[in-house]
């Protein structure tokens, strides 16, 4: 048997992907010579791949839910199934999928799921805890918007005190107060001191907007109003992106998720180089670890507690994400207490220039990057500690386990997560020959038609 995968049609809520969508079945038709009798698709209710196909200016059949046996396969299972199809798997597996968005049996967002998969049907047996985020689509670009999301979480949690806040605590208090607009507008909304890019910097005129965009959501969270839940690691990874000053939006899709990753690299990098030997080794369990000097102080440890709740059929674990988040912004704030003068005011660069003093801003600057790319490694170290620990808890070593989804892109993950999998004894399999991404759904749901 063979699968014939069509081009990527984009984005599936944008309705020039419906012409697109109809242009390729009738290519595909004509190419292959076939009439299709089934049809599956995603579940979530917006996507035009849920829609019937209408006449256009192909020769495409006009579908209809009504004339074909319609399945609709949600959209993390479709992730682990494609990497079943590649491996011709059919017994039971351990999915993980971890992704920017999802919709979930459920009606909320998913994107951080661990799914005991069983053929065409399964099990939610964890995923990451679900926050609220307010914003609704425009979150997976606004990356500020999920920071905000998960600090208030944390924050009614108990996990994190007002004062803690990264973007308007204490911490900063010197920062913002030497650098407060001529109008007197707070400056604590977006501007970061150790933000190592300028791409989205705000203008001057744009900041009171970004204020009142700021208190509209934060009175969206408070009070439970056109919130929606996400368990997606996607925005868990911008969230961090945004509290390590790497950015405030996605300009393009997975764009701070990849700033955060290349910045653990660059820690990693100047540990190997530092250190002379491999920076990854394998202790005696064969447990992935840090290779430093004697004399090498070793990586900050983010802690990622999972949690047990009962469900209707049986229980569920979840991935405490504020635990993560609160330990994150404390670490973050420490290296600035430490780093008080790091960034010094124009009032304090001009009283040097008098006194013939250099601070040396930029080799300060760059300490303080360095201490965040540190950050940025003990998340992703924390993700795949927290991942494995999961895998443990659900089911032992006794099925194999199943990786998808865009975040396993990222290959420091992978590079972290493998060695532990391995360690604990599981057999890993993964998507080689289309896409980890939702670029091989559509593979994913064509093995869920022939169940």
């Amino acid at each position: 048997e063979a699968a014939f995968l069509s081009g990527h049609f984009g984005d599936l809520i944008d309705v020039r992907a419906e012409e697109k969508r109809r242009e390729a079945a009738g290519h595909m038709e004509g190419l292959l010579g076939i009439t299709p009798e089934r049809y599956v698709c995603d579940m979530h209710p917006k996507y035009v791949s849920a829609q019937p196909l209408r006449e256009g200016k192909t020769q495409a059949t006009v579908y209809s839910a009504m004339q074909l046996q319609q399945k609709k396969i949600q959209h993390h299972h479709a992730h682990i199934l494609s990497v079943m199809a590649e491996h011709h798997l059919s017994e039971r597996v351990l999915g993980v999928a971890y992704d920017g968005t999802g919709y979930g049996d459920d009606g909320t967002i998913w994107g951080g799921e661990f799914l005991l998969c069983d053929g065409v049907s399964y099990t939610r047996a964890g995923h990451l805890l679900s926050v609220a985020m307010a914003g609704g689509d425009i979150v997976a670009k606004d990356a500020y918007a999920s920071a905000e999301a998960y600090l208030f979480a944390a924050e009614q949690a108990g996990y994190l005190k007002g004062e803690e806040h990264p973007f308007t605590g204490k911490a900063i208090m010197k920062y913002l107060s030497d650098r407060q607009p001529a109008d007197g507008t707070p400056d604590a909304v977006l501007r970061f001191p150790e933000s190592r890019t300028q791409e989205d910097a705000p203008r001057e005129a744009d900041l009171k907007e970004k204020i009142r965009q700021k208190e509209l959501r934060r009175a969206a969270l408070s009070r439970d109003m056109g919130v929606a839940a996400s368990s997606s690691v996607g925005r868990l990874f911008d969230a961090a992106a945004v509290i390590l000053g790497l950015g405030e939006a996605n300009h393009f899709e997975g764009q701070l998720a990849c700033r955060l990753q290349y910045a653990a690299q660059r820690y990693e990098r100047r540990k190997l180089k530092g250190d002379g030997s491999a920076f990854l080794a394998e202790d005696a369990g064969g447990q992935s670890a840090p290779a430093f000097g004697a004399d090498t102080q070793g990586p900050t440890v983010l802690p990622f507690p999972i949690k047990k709740e009962p469900t209707r059929g049986g229980c569920v674990y979840i991935a405490d994400t504020l635990r993560l988040v609160a330990s994150l912004v404390r670490e973050r704030n420490a290296i600035l207490r430490e780093m008080a003068f790091a960034f010094p005011s124009e009032e304090e660069k001009a009283q040097d220039t008098r006194n013939g003093t250099d601070k040396d801003d930029t080799r300060k600057a760059q300490m303080f990057s360095e201490r965040m790319d540190e950050l940025a490694f003990a998340f992703h170290e924390a993700i795949a500690c927290m991942t494995a620990t999961m895998c443990d808890i659900i089911c032992g070593d006794e099925v194999p386990v199943a990786l998808s989804g865009g975040t396993f892109a990222n290959g420091l993950i992978l590079r972290l997560l493998l060695p532990k999998l391995a360690a604990k004894g599981y057999t890993v399999y993964m998507n080689e020959k289309v896409p980890c991404g939702d670029g091989g759904l559509a593979l994913g749901q064509l093995y869920a038609a022939t169940f």
